[in-house]
């Protein structure tokens, strides 16, 4: 095992780089931009190479971390061709974690690593096909190259703009006293979806004695009027001015011409 094309270049002692002696190698052979925008790096960026492999044959390669696994953890390679990519698996190549014992990773294919990368974990696994998808060198040559780092997708802040639909005095079709309210939502990231909804009440009622059920419905055809089958979730007010949580089966997608929402309470 030896140190990879970009760390030689930039004189390192070790396998660990920065992303600027990537940028800096990527700039020296004419390769691909190094920026990884929707994902960020969580440890050190490594760049090894093994030798001595059978031609075509897989390596396990282990990677202690500094810091351990976060949640959604993923492995990124980078090549000088097409940047950054997710670790390609597949039958043959695997990503796997295993937490340290007395202080050291695990030996290389041991039972103790699991496949995925787990929260928490120290120790990673990288069980690569010389010639494979993550050689960085493209040949099933006995030599297996793979630049990469730990990192976690980027979340974005997704605003959430909910709009009240004027109703008039309309009020439920079925039973006395039981009131309309009427919203729309809106989301500024394509894609966007909606798994739970919290309302909360305000004013001079109690709520906890004065407020019966309360229901939410998905307004599909946007008449104003609910209906049973575009009932998603209902429930009651436990305290006077607290919240009602709505949990829904199906997650609802947002930024599909702004869904209209009602809700039904009883008085």
């Amino acid at each position: 095992m030896s140190l990879g094309d970009a760390a030689v270049y930039a004189g390192a002692d070790g396998a660990s780089l920065t992303l600027q002696d990537i940028q800096e190698f990527s700039d020296a052979v004419g390769g691909s931009d190094v920026s990884d925008d929707e994902f960020t790096f969580t440890d050190d960026i490594v760049d090894f190479e093994v030798s001595g492999v059978a031609v075509g044959a897989p390596v396990n390669v282990v990677i202690p971390l500094s810091s351990p696994l976060l949640e959604g953890s993923v492995y990124r390679k980078y090549d000088v061709q097409v940047g950054w990519f997710n670790f390609v698996e597949d039958n043959e190549n695997f990503v796997k974690s295993a937490d340290r014992s007395a202080g050291a990773c695990p030996e290389a294919a041991s039972a103790e690593y699991q496949k995925s990368l787990l929260e928490g974990n120290f120790c990673m696994q990288l069980t690569m096909i010389d010639g494979g998808p993550n050689d960085s060198d493209n040949e099933a040559n006995g030599v297996v190259k793979d630049p990469g780092e730990i990192a976690v997708e980027i979340i974005p802040n997704i605003t959430v703009v909910a709009s009240p639909i004027e109703l008039g005095q309309l009020n439920f079709s079925v039973g006395d006293g039981e009131v309309v309210v009427a919203f729309s939502l809106d989301a500024d990231a394509i894609g966007s979806q909606l798994d739970s909804l919290t309302i909360g009440a305000s004013g001079e009622l109690d709520e906890v004695n004065e407020v019966g059920n309360v229901r939410l419905y998905v307004d599909e055809n946007r008449d104003g009027t609910p209906a049973s089958t575009e009932r998603i979730s209902e429930g009651t007010y436990s305290q006077d001015d607290g919240e009602i949580g709505f949990e829904f089966m199906d997650s609802i997608q947002l930024m599909n011409g702004e869904p209209h929402f009602l809700i039904t309470y009883q008085l």
